[in-house]
Protein backbone atom coordinates (compact mmCIF):
# COMPACT_ATOMS: atom_id res chain seq x y z
CA UNK A 1 0.00 0.00 0.00
CA UNK A 2 1.34 3.65 -0.79
CA UNK A 3 1.76 5.86 2.05
CA UNK A 4 2.80 9.49 2.58
CA UNK A 5 5.31 9.47 5.08
CA UNK A 6 5.28 13.28 5.68
CA UNK A 7 4.32 16.32 3.45
CA UNK A 8 6.45 19.60 2.61
CA UNK A 9 6.58 22.36 3.93
CA UNK A 10 7.29 26.03 3.19
CA UNK A 11 8.36 28.22 6.24
CA UNK A 12 6.86 25.55 8.90
CA UNK A 13 3.78 25.75 6.99
CA UNK A 14 2.24 22.05 5.39
CA UNK A 15 1.85 22.88 1.96
CA UNK A 16 1.36 20.42 -1.46
CA UNK A 17 4.27 18.89 -2.89
CA UNK A 18 3.56 20.94 -6.30
CA UNK A 19 3.88 24.54 -4.21
CA UNK A 20 6.78 22.90 -2.46
CA UNK A 21 8.61 22.59 -5.50
CA UNK A 22 7.29 25.70 -7.23
CA UNK A 23 8.99 27.87 -4.21
CA UNK A 24 12.57 25.86 -4.77
CA UNK A 25 12.54 26.43 -7.60
CA UNK A 26 11.92 30.38 -7.66
CA UNK A 27 14.36 30.62 -5.06
CA UNK A 28 16.65 28.27 -7.16
CA UNK A 29 16.80 30.80 -10.07
CA UNK A 30 17.02 33.88 -7.82
CA UNK A 31 19.54 33.17 -5.52
CA UNK A 32 23.16 34.34 -6.75
CA UNK A 33 25.14 31.90 -4.92
CA UNK A 34 24.26 28.31 -3.88
CA UNK A 35 25.73 25.80 -2.14
CA UNK A 36 25.34 21.87 -1.84
CA UNK A 37 25.81 19.76 1.10
CA UNK A 38 24.77 16.62 2.88
CA UNK A 39 24.65 14.15 -0.46
CA UNK A 40 23.50 11.40 1.33
CA UNK A 41 21.38 9.82 -1.10
CA UNK A 42 21.93 7.07 -3.88
CA UNK A 43 24.19 7.37 -6.58
CA UNK A 44 20.65 8.53 -9.09
CA UNK A 45 20.69 11.10 -6.56
CA UNK A 46 24.31 12.35 -6.80
CA UNK A 47 23.99 12.45 -10.83
CA UNK A 48 21.44 14.66 -10.72
CA UNK A 49 23.00 16.43 -8.03
CA UNK A 50 26.20 17.10 -9.90
CA UNK A 51 24.91 17.75 -13.22
CA UNK A 52 22.30 20.71 -11.17
CA UNK A 53 25.30 22.22 -9.60
CA UNK A 54 27.42 22.47 -12.61
CA UNK A 55 24.47 24.23 -14.28
CA UNK A 56 24.07 26.42 -11.30
CA UNK A 57 28.03 26.84 -10.81
CA UNK A 58 27.59 25.75 -6.93
CA UNK A 59 29.88 24.89 -4.38
CA UNK A 60 30.06 20.76 -3.32
CA UNK A 61 31.04 18.84 -0.16
CA UNK A 62 29.24 16.03 1.52
CA UNK A 63 28.19 16.03 5.45
CA UNK A 64 31.12 14.09 6.43
CA UNK A 65 33.46 15.92 4.06
CA UNK A 66 35.61 16.92 7.09
CA UNK A 67 36.46 13.23 7.56
CA UNK A 68 37.54 13.12 3.73
CA UNK A 69 39.77 16.03 3.65
CA UNK A 70 41.41 14.95 7.18
CA UNK A 71 42.04 11.42 5.07
CA UNK A 72 43.61 12.82 1.84
CA UNK A 73 45.33 15.81 4.01
CA UNK A 74 47.32 12.50 6.21
CA UNK A 75 48.05 10.52 2.83
CA UNK A 76 49.73 13.83 1.63
CA UNK A 77 52.13 13.61 4.67
CA UNK A 78 52.71 9.68 5.05
CA UNK A 79 51.24 8.14 1.96
CA UNK A 80 48.96 5.36 1.59
CA UNK A 81 48.86 2.03 2.59
CA UNK A 82 45.33 0.63 1.83
CA UNK A 83 43.51 -2.60 0.97
CA UNK A 84 40.26 -3.63 -0.56
CA UNK A 85 37.90 -5.78 1.47
CA UNK A 86 39.24 -8.88 -0.99
CA UNK A 87 42.16 -8.55 -0.43
CA UNK A 88 41.87 -8.55 3.88
CA UNK A 89 39.99 -11.71 3.62
CA UNK A 90 42.76 -13.02 1.54
CA UNK A 91 45.63 -11.86 3.61
CA UNK A 92 45.43 -10.61 7.01
CA UNK A 93 46.44 -12.75 10.00
CA UNK A 94 45.53 -10.16 11.90
CA UNK A 95 42.67 -7.49 11.72
CA UNK A 96 42.82 -4.64 13.99
CA UNK A 97 39.36 -2.25 14.54
CA UNK A 98 39.67 0.96 15.83
CA UNK A 99 36.94 3.71 15.86
CA UNK A 100 34.07 1.51 15.64
CA UNK A 101 31.34 2.10 18.37
CA UNK A 102 29.44 -1.15 19.95
CA UNK A 103 29.13 -2.89 16.86
CA UNK A 104 30.33 -3.75 13.13
CA UNK A 105 28.96 -3.25 10.23
CA UNK A 106 27.34 -6.22 8.18
CA UNK A 107 30.15 -6.08 5.57
CA UNK A 108 32.85 -7.23 8.35
CA UNK A 109 30.86 -10.17 9.11
CA UNK A 110 33.04 -12.76 5.97
CA UNK A 111 36.18 -10.99 7.43
CA UNK A 112 36.44 -12.79 10.53
CA UNK A 113 36.26 -15.78 8.94
CA UNK A 114 39.44 -14.89 6.08
CA UNK A 115 41.19 -17.42 4.79
CA UNK A 116 44.37 -16.83 6.91
CA UNK A 117 41.87 -17.58 9.69
CA UNK A 118 42.66 -13.64 11.09
CA UNK A 119 43.01 -12.75 14.42
CA UNK A 120 39.96 -9.98 15.50
CA UNK A 121 41.54 -7.13 17.99
CA UNK A 122 39.37 -4.72 18.97
CA UNK A 123 40.40 -1.37 20.60
CA UNK A 124 37.22 0.27 22.12
CA UNK A 125 35.94 -1.14 25.79
CA UNK A 126 32.85 -1.44 24.69
CA UNK A 127 32.88 -4.65 22.37
CA UNK A 128 31.54 -7.65 23.47
CA UNK A 129 33.94 -10.69 21.66
CA UNK A 130 34.02 -14.55 21.10
CA UNK A 131 36.10 -17.01 19.88
CA UNK A 132 39.60 -15.30 18.03
CA UNK A 133 38.08 -12.03 19.12
CA UNK A 134 40.77 -10.24 21.29
CA UNK A 135 39.10 -6.36 23.24
CA UNK A 136 42.09 -4.37 24.25
CA UNK A 137 39.30 -2.53 26.83
CA UNK A 138 41.05 0.92 25.84
CA UNK A 139 39.11 3.83 26.62
CA UNK A 140 38.01 5.98 23.71
CA UNK A 141 39.55 9.08 25.05
CA UNK A 142 43.40 6.75 25.00
CA UNK A 143 43.60 5.15 22.03
CA UNK A 144 45.46 8.02 20.70
CA UNK A 145 47.48 7.67 23.63
CA UNK A 146 48.26 4.37 22.94
CA UNK A 147 49.21 4.19 19.31
CA UNK A 148 51.47 7.01 19.81
CA UNK A 149 53.16 4.83 22.67
CA UNK A 150 53.52 1.81 19.90
CA UNK A 151 55.34 3.96 17.41
CA UNK A 152 57.72 4.92 20.30
CA UNK A 153 58.33 1.81 21.67
CA UNK A 154 59.11 0.42 17.84
CA UNK A 155 60.87 3.44 17.35
CA UNK A 156 63.13 3.51 20.50
CA UNK A 157 63.39 -0.65 20.45
CA UNK A 158 61.99 -0.37 24.36
CA UNK A 159 59.69 -1.84 26.45
CA UNK A 160 56.63 0.14 27.18
CA UNK A 161 55.24 0.72 30.43
CA UNK A 162 51.49 -0.06 28.85
CA UNK A 163 50.80 -3.38 29.23
CA UNK A 164 48.14 -3.12 25.59
CA UNK A 165 51.47 -1.42 24.07
CA UNK A 166 53.09 -4.60 24.31
CA UNK A 167 50.43 -6.79 23.26
CA UNK A 168 49.92 -5.05 20.24
CA UNK A 169 53.26 -5.08 18.96
CA UNK A 170 53.58 -8.32 20.38
CA UNK A 171 50.85 -9.44 18.03
CA UNK A 172 52.30 -7.56 14.85
CA UNK A 173 55.33 -9.06 15.01
CA UNK A 174 53.70 -12.27 14.55
CA UNK A 175 51.49 -11.14 11.83
CA UNK A 176 53.00 -11.67 7.98
CA UNK A 177 50.46 -9.35 7.48
CA UNK A 178 47.82 -7.35 9.30
CA UNK A 179 45.08 -4.36 8.54
CA UNK A 180 44.26 -1.58 10.35
CA UNK A 181 40.02 -1.28 9.73
CA UNK A 182 39.61 2.36 10.61
CA UNK A 183 36.40 4.23 11.06
CA UNK A 184 37.58 8.27 11.03
CA UNK A 185 35.10 10.29 12.92
CA UNK A 186 36.65 14.15 12.18
CA UNK A 187 39.32 13.19 14.48
CA UNK A 188 42.36 14.40 12.67
CA UNK A 189 45.03 13.11 15.02
CA UNK A 190 43.88 10.09 14.98
CA UNK A 191 44.05 9.59 11.70
CA UNK A 192 47.34 10.96 11.54
CA UNK A 193 48.72 8.53 14.16
CA UNK A 194 47.42 5.77 12.37
CA UNK A 195 49.13 6.28 9.14
CA UNK A 196 52.21 7.74 10.92
CA UNK A 197 52.51 4.09 12.96
CA UNK A 198 51.87 2.06 9.80
CA UNK A 199 54.59 3.77 7.82
CA UNK A 200 56.63 3.03 10.54
CA UNK A 201 56.08 -0.85 11.16
CA UNK A 202 56.24 -1.03 6.87
CA UNK A 203 59.67 0.79 7.14
CA UNK A 204 60.42 -1.96 9.87
CA UNK A 205 59.28 -5.08 6.90
CA UNK A 206 56.15 -5.42 8.70
CA UNK A 207 53.78 -5.67 6.30
CA UNK A 208 50.17 -3.65 7.65
CA UNK A 209 47.70 -1.60 5.28
CA UNK A 210 44.86 0.39 5.98
CA UNK A 211 41.25 -0.32 5.06
CA UNK A 212 39.52 3.44 5.89
CA UNK A 213 35.70 2.94 6.42
CA UNK A 214 33.76 5.57 5.32
CA UNK A 215 30.65 4.50 7.01
CA UNK A 216 27.10 5.58 6.14
CA UNK A 217 25.37 8.21 3.96
CA UNK A 218 27.13 6.95 0.86
CA UNK A 219 30.34 9.29 1.70
CA UNK A 220 32.37 6.45 -0.72
CA UNK A 221 29.73 7.16 -3.27
CA UNK A 222 29.74 10.80 -2.83
CA UNK A 223 34.01 10.96 -3.56
CA UNK A 224 33.76 8.23 -6.51
CA UNK A 225 31.33 10.36 -8.07
CA UNK A 226 33.43 14.25 -7.86
CA UNK A 227 35.99 12.02 -8.90
CA UNK A 228 34.29 10.85 -12.01
CA UNK A 229 32.67 14.32 -12.81
CA UNK A 230 35.92 16.30 -11.79
CA UNK A 231 38.54 14.59 -11.08
CA UNK A 232 38.73 16.04 -7.36
CA UNK A 233 37.34 14.31 -4.09
CA UNK A 234 34.85 16.66 -3.38
CA UNK A 235 34.86 19.92 -1.90
CA UNK A 236 34.64 21.69 -5.24
CA UNK A 237 33.20 25.07 -6.97
CA UNK A 238 31.90 24.66 -10.27
CA UNK A 239 33.05 27.47 -12.36
CA UNK A 240 32.66 28.47 -16.04
CA UNK A 241 35.78 27.58 -16.28
CA UNK A 242 35.71 24.12 -15.05
CA UNK A 243 35.60 23.13 -11.21
CA UNK A 244 37.84 24.39 -8.44
CA UNK A 245 38.97 22.34 -5.58
CA UNK A 246 39.43 23.49 -2.34
CA UNK A 247 39.59 21.51 0.66
CA UNK A 248 40.00 24.23 3.44
CA UNK A 249 37.32 27.13 2.45
CA UNK A 250 35.01 24.83 1.05
CA UNK A 251 33.24 23.74 3.57
CA UNK A 252 29.35 24.59 5.06
CA UNK A 253 30.75 26.37 8.20
CA UNK A 254 32.84 28.93 5.88
CA UNK A 255 30.62 29.03 3.21
CA UNK A 256 27.20 29.48 5.25
CA UNK A 257 28.48 33.40 6.15
CA UNK A 258 29.41 34.20 2.14
CA UNK A 259 26.83 32.53 -0.32
CA UNK A 260 22.99 32.64 -0.05
CA UNK A 261 21.26 29.88 -0.46
CA UNK A 262 22.46 25.99 0.40
CA UNK A 263 20.27 22.76 -0.79
CA UNK A 264 20.98 20.28 2.04
CA UNK A 265 20.65 16.81 1.22
CA UNK A 266 19.81 13.98 3.39
CA UNK A 267 17.95 10.84 2.94
CA UNK A 268 19.21 7.95 5.34
CA UNK A 269 19.98 9.88 8.58
CA UNK A 270 16.53 11.69 10.72
CA UNK A 271 18.48 13.88 12.34
CA UNK A 272 20.97 15.93 10.08
CA UNK A 273 22.19 19.30 11.98
CA UNK A 274 23.83 21.47 9.12
CA UNK A 275 25.30 24.45 9.16
CA UNK A 276 23.28 27.28 8.10
CA UNK A 277 22.38 29.65 5.56
CA UNK A 278 20.97 32.61 4.73
CA UNK A 279 18.12 30.64 2.61
CA UNK A 280 17.83 27.11 3.52
CA UNK A 281 16.14 24.32 1.14
CA UNK A 282 15.91 20.67 2.90
CA UNK A 283 15.47 17.36 0.89
CA UNK A 284 15.91 14.10 2.12
CA UNK A 285 13.98 12.23 5.22
CA UNK A 286 10.86 12.68 6.01
CA UNK A 287 11.26 12.06 9.94
CA UNK A 288 13.62 14.81 10.20
CA UNK A 289 13.50 16.37 13.37
CA UNK A 290 13.58 19.82 13.38
CA UNK A 291 12.37 20.31 9.93
CA UNK A 292 10.71 23.59 10.34
CA UNK A 293 13.54 25.22 10.46
CA UNK A 294 14.03 25.26 7.13
CA UNK A 295 12.71 27.44 4.41
CA UNK A 296 11.76 24.36 2.15
CA UNK A 297 11.41 21.09 3.64
CA UNK A 298 10.80 18.64 0.82
CA UNK A 299 10.74 14.36 1.98
CA UNK A 300 12.04 12.19 -0.19
CA UNK A 301 12.04 7.96 -0.96
CA UNK A 302 14.48 6.58 1.64
CA UNK A 303 16.71 4.16 -0.70
CA UNK A 304 16.91 1.05 0.89
CA UNK A 305 13.13 1.10 1.86
CA UNK A 306 10.31 3.15 -0.63
CA UNK A 307 12.75 2.66 -3.50
CA UNK A 308 15.86 0.57 -5.15
CA UNK A 309 18.94 2.31 -5.27
CA UNK A 310 22.86 1.67 -5.38
CA UNK A 311 25.25 3.08 -2.82
CA UNK A 312 29.36 2.44 -2.66
CA UNK A 313 30.06 0.51 0.20
CA UNK A 314 32.31 2.21 2.69
CA UNK A 315 35.77 1.24 1.53
CA UNK A 316 34.78 2.67 -1.95
CA UNK A 317 35.72 0.18 -3.80
CA UNK A 318 32.48 -2.45 -4.01
CA UNK A 319 28.84 -0.97 -4.21
CA UNK A 320 25.97 -2.18 -2.57
CA UNK A 321 22.10 -2.24 -4.02
CA UNK A 322 19.50 -1.17 -1.79
CA UNK A 323 16.24 -3.18 -2.58
CA UNK A 324 12.92 -1.17 -1.93
CA UNK A 325 10.75 -3.04 0.81
CA UNK A 326 7.84 -0.19 0.94
CA UNK A 327 5.40 2.28 -1.44
CA UNK A 328 5.60 6.25 -0.90
CA UNK A 329 4.14 8.65 -2.30
CA UNK A 330 7.11 11.13 -1.91
CA UNK A 331 9.38 11.57 -4.80
CA UNK A 332 12.99 10.57 -5.16
CA UNK A 333 16.24 12.88 -4.30
CA UNK A 334 16.74 12.57 -8.36
CA UNK A 335 13.15 13.54 -9.26
CA UNK A 336 13.42 16.57 -7.23
CA UNK A 337 16.44 17.87 -8.38
CA UNK A 338 15.12 17.58 -11.76
CA UNK A 339 12.48 19.42 -11.09
CA UNK A 340 14.16 22.66 -9.14
CA UNK A 341 16.34 23.05 -11.95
Amino acid sequence: MSTVLNYPLVKGKTVSTEEALKKAKKLVSSSKSIHIDGLACDNNGLKSIFQFAEKYNASVDHMDGQKNADLNNTIQRYGGFFSSFGEVYHRSELILFIGFEKSLPCEFGHLKKGLKRPKIIFFDEKFKVSDREICLDIKKNKIIEIIKQTYKSLKLKKKSKEFQVNEIIKLLNASNYTTIIYAPHNDKELTNEIFRLVRHLNNLNIKTSILSYNGSNNLSGAVQYSLWKTGYPLRIQFTESGPVYNPIEINSKNLSKKKELQIFISCFDSNSRPNMFNKNIFIGNPNQLKKKDFDIFLPTKIPGINKSGIVHRGDGVGIKKLKKISDSQNLSVEDIIDLIS
